[in-house]
């Protein structure tokens, strides 16, 4: 039992940073569409409906990322939900979006980007030390509160300022979307960069 519950946790782990990798390399011309899209804008959903089926890259893409929707994230959609926490707004839109193209992936990919989009760009108030590092390593790749503390000579107490200095860190409430915000910040941290230069450089003026 306790195997499959490895499996069951590394699965889910892997789907966290499945759904950010997938939805950083989005084209940019499907970006573009989920940050603008306005639920009663049939207009705007024929032209995405065209691009897919006439644009090779970005249908390339979609079919590509509807395989995964099939294989892994339809049996996990209460989880993704539970890391992607957006309003009613971003729900009904996505739903809408599946709904008209009859691609199932793109619920889930205008969810994401859109929460990526709210997130950006990614603040970082002070460097991680080793120990925040491996800890949010950890959490990504490995495992749970629990194993950790299980699998390394810390206390509750001490997990728990440890979770809060990365929190402080990434400018957020818990440790979730301390998470999301690093994975974020790693598979988009070109564009993340360039963000933080130019406000950088506006404040400067």
């Amino acid at each position: 039992m306790k195997k499959l519950l490895n499996l069951e946790e590394n699965l889910q782990l892997k789907i966290r940073r499945d759904i950010f990798k997938l939805s950083a390399s989005v084209p940019e011309n499907f970006r573009f569409f989920c940050i603008t899209f306005k639920q009663k804008d049939k207009s705007v959903l024929e032209r995405l409906r065209y691009d897919i089926e006439n644009d090779v890259e970005l249908l390339y893409f979609i079919m590509q990322a509807e395989k995964k929707y099939k294989n892994c994230f339809l049996q996990n959609k209460e989880y993704i939900y539970s890391i992607l926490s957006l309003d009613e707004f971003y729900l009904k839109n996505a739903k809408t979006i599946a709904d008209y193209t009859k691609l199932n992936i793109l619920e889930f990919l205008y969810i994401a980007v859109n929460y990526i989009d709210d997130a950006f760009p990614v603040v970082i108030t002070h460097s991680l030390n080793r120990e925040e590092k491996d800890l949010i390593k950890f959490l990504l790749y490995k495992g749970n509160k629990i194993d950790y503390l299980k699998q390394n000579n810390i206390s509750e107490e001490n997990f728990n300022i440890l979770i809060k200095s990365i929190c402080q860190a990434f400018k957020c409430d818990d440790i979730n979307t301390a998470l999301n915000r690093c994975l974020i910040e790693k598979y988009l941290k070109k564009d993340n960069n360039l963000f933080l230069n130019q406000i950088k450089n506006y404040m400067a003026e």
